[in-house]
This record gives structure tokens, C-alpha cells and sequence, in this order.
């Protein structure tokens, strides 16, 4: 299903940042959980590049030579997936449908695309009962009440053709380029300001809106942009923007220190850091939690960690949809987190008014929110129109 294609070449490439800062050291070598060995990266607050993080929180048996990382390595393909453990990044989505609407976006623009969206979300809303489970963790929580099984159906149909259009306006993006879309930022000089006065910003954004629309506003700051995702391979969306020359570079997160140094010494040159506020990747100890919409959620709380140790402000960014071909970028909201705040009960005020402007968003563009998963349950699910749980 091409949505979902697109949903796992923009936004799970988008998760993956969290990993990269962990809890703090608690123990200069290494600590012992469960009979296991809990690796650090960085041992010592005398090593080099010590940011006071513990970095890499791979397990291994304490009868085995644990898994070093230096700056320059890559943890292993099992590392990362021990590091990924819950979240689920299958599709089921064919490469003939990508090819399909990408080929009728070039050709005919985005319209047609749009009308043959309504088809599809209708065969899947109608005939896979996982999407419609999957929409209801927010629909029930964002209407809450008794409804009639129709209208039940209308809402999730609704949200995922919304979904569906978002992800038409992403591919756009990247095949037509800047002028498949418009944007338009009230608040730019606001941020401008913002960025001016603190030499640089952590930029966080969520699932909801389009946020590469909202990465193209910021040329107008003058300034640098880094966006921790993994690098887009292949013939996805986010592969054919970066062809035509990406407005931002791009931190990987699964270089371990060497992420986490590339993304501090951003900060510090004055860069401004764009990372997603709404999903964990890793860990129990990388999350704080928040309340939203009624329930408690997790949270990733490496963007507080990086700007307590920076001093740098947290711009909340956020994205939606107004018109056939125009969205609105707004600025949702500015966190001061505590200098060198690390524990989450020293980042859980901060990570709270981010819940607190999601909700306000979702409340103001309620079929704007692409988080498919059941956010308020602790577990780490497939986060997009996947289908069954892996």
C-alpha cells in the first residue's frame, strides 16, 4: 500500500535519533542489571569526549568481552536491533504501487493521486481490520464517547486518507522539488530572534503535518540545519530530496559517540538540530514521561538532555495542512530546559510542555496526528499503518 511505503521511508527514519543519548552514568564502568553487563561506551568522566551520557546500552552475559564503541564505529546490526526492541518497521506495501504514484504524481500532479487515494484507504479501512484498531488508540482518546459503528468507520477513514494525503505531498516534495508546495511562517522572525539570541537551537517536531515542508522555512533563518534520521536509501521519497539537495544535513544516529558528538558540536557552532519529539527509540531509561490527552505517554528524552548541556532553547515547530497545495508552519511553543538537566524527573516539566502543545494541536487539527500505535500502553508497537503487529 503506497502510504505505508511512504510512512516508513519519511517517519520511521525519524525515530532512530533517540538512541544516541542515554541515561546518565551512574557507574564509571560499567553496571550489572539482571545478571547482565549494561557496556558503556564512555567509562569514565575522564575519557575523551565525556558529555556526561552514557552512551550505548547494549546487553551482553557477563561471561562475554562486551561490544566497544568508538567514536568512529557502528554498533552491529544486532545491537541495533536490541537497541530497536518493540518497534515494528514492516510494510505491506508493494514497489510496483510506489512506482505507480510516483509515476502518476510526475505525470499528472497530485490531484489524481488524491482521487485514487479514496479507493485505496476505502479497500483497506473496509477490508483490514488492523487499520481501523490501529486509528482508534487516538480517535477515542481525541473524541471520547459512545459512537455508531458508521461513524467509528467514518473517523478512522477520514484519518488515514488524510494520512494518505500527507504522504502524496511528501513524495511531491521530493520529485517536483520546493515549488510542489508553499508554506508560510507567521512566527519566522519570532524564531529568527529566538536562534540569534542563543547561537543556534534544538528544533523539535512530531508526526503530525508534513514535516519536510516545515525544514523548508527554515532557509529563511540564515542559519545551518543538522536532522538526525537515518540516512534515505534507495528510491525512497526522502532519497529523491536529498538528488536534488537537501536544505539540512543529516546526523546519523547509529554511529554511537560520533552521532553524539556531531550532534553536540552542532549545537555548539551556533546549528540549529532538528530531532522528533514524540516517539522512544531504545531503552526504558531514554523516555520521560508526560501526560496527553487524559493518559500518561512516553516520551524521548534525549532533546532535553542535549539542550540542558548546551544551554540551547528547544523551538517547538509544528506543521498543517490549510489548503490544496499550502501549509501553515507555526511555532507551537519555546522550552528553557535547566542547564544540565539529565534525570528525567529534572526533564519531565520540559518534556511536559511538549505534551501539552501536542494535545493543543491535535485539538486545534484533529486528522493531522500520524501516530498509529497505542501511545499511552508503555509498549513499543509498530508506530505506522503496518498491519498485524510484528
Amino acid at each position: 500500500m503506497l502510504f505505508v511505503e511512504f510512512s516508513l521511508n519519511y517517519q520511521n527514519r525519524f525515530i532512530a535519533y533517540t538512541s544516541c543519548v542515554q541515561q546518565p552514568i551512574r557507574n564509571p564502568k560499567s553496571e550489572i542489571r539482571n545478571g547482565q553487563r549494561r557496556n558503556c561506551a564512555v567509562d569514565s568522566p575522564h575519557a575523551p569526549g565525556y558529555h556526561g551520557f552514557h552512551i550505548g546500552n547494549a546487553l551482553t552475559p557477563l561471561n562475554q568481552e562486551p561490544h566497544r564503541m568508538t567514536p568512529e564505529a557502528t554498533p552491529p546490526e544486532d545491537d541495533l536491533s536490541r537497541t530497536a526492541r518493540g518497534w515494528s518497521v514492516q510494510g505491506v506495501g508493494k514497489r510496483w504501487q510506489l512506482w505507480f504514484f510516483h509515476t502518476l504524481i510526475r505525470l499528472g500532479g497530485r490531484r489524481p493521486a488524491y482521487h485514487i487515494m479514496y479507493i485505496i484507504v476505502m479497500w483497506y479501512v473496509l477490508f483490514v481490520p488492523s487499520i481501523r484498531r490501529r486509528t482508534r488508540h487516538y480517535l477515542e482518546r481525541r473524541f471520547p464517547g459512545r459512537l455508531g459503528p458508521l461513524r467509528r468507520f467514518w473517523q478512522s477513514y477520514r484519518l488515514v486518507y488524510t494520512f494518505g494525503r500527507t504522504m502524496i505531498d511528501r513524495a511531491a516534495l521530493a520529485l517536483v522539488g520546493p515549488s510542489a508546495l508553499s508554506a508560510s511562517c507567521p512566527s519566522i522572525e519570532e524564531i529568527r530572534k529566538i536562534v540569534e539570541e542563543s547561537d543556534g537551537a534544538v528544533l523539535l517536531n512530531a508526526h503530525i503535518g508534513c514535516w519536510q515542508v516545515a525544514m523548508t522555512t527554515l532557509g529563511y533563518l540564515e542559519r545551518e540545519v543538522s536532522v538526525v534520521m537515518i540516512p534515505p536509501e534507495g528510491n525512497a521519497p526522502m532519497s529523491l530530496l536529498r538528488e536534488r539537495g537537501l536544505p539540512f544535513e543529516i546526523v546519523d544516529p547509529r554511529r554511537g559517540l560520533a552521532s553524539i558528538l556531531e550532534m553536540m558540536k552542532a549545537l555548539q557552532k551556533g546549528r540549529i538540530l532538528g530531532l522528533m519529539g514524540d516517539r522512544v527509540f531504545g531503552a526504558e531509561e531514554d523516555a520521560v514521561p508526560a501526560t496527553f490527552l487524559g493518559g500518561e505517554i512516553e516520551l524521548p528524552i534525549s532533546p532535553y538532555r542535549l539542550a540542558g548541556a548546551t544551554g540551547k532553547p528547544i523551538v517547538l515547530l509544528f506543521s498543517h495542512k490549510v489548503g490544496f497545495s499550502t501549509y501553515e508552519v507555526r511555532l507551537a511553543g519555546v522550552i528553557r530546559v535547566p542547564e544540565k538537566a539529565r534525570a528525567p524527573e529534572q526533564c519531565r516539566a520540559a518534556a511536559q510542555q511538549f505534551g501539552d502543545a501536542l494535545e493543543a494541536f491535535v485539538q486545534e487539527h484533529p486528522w493531522q496526528f500520524f501516530n498509529f500505535y497505542d501511545m499511552w500502553s508503555g509498549k513499543r508497537e509498530a508506530a505506522d499503518l503496518t498491519g498485524e503487529n510484528a
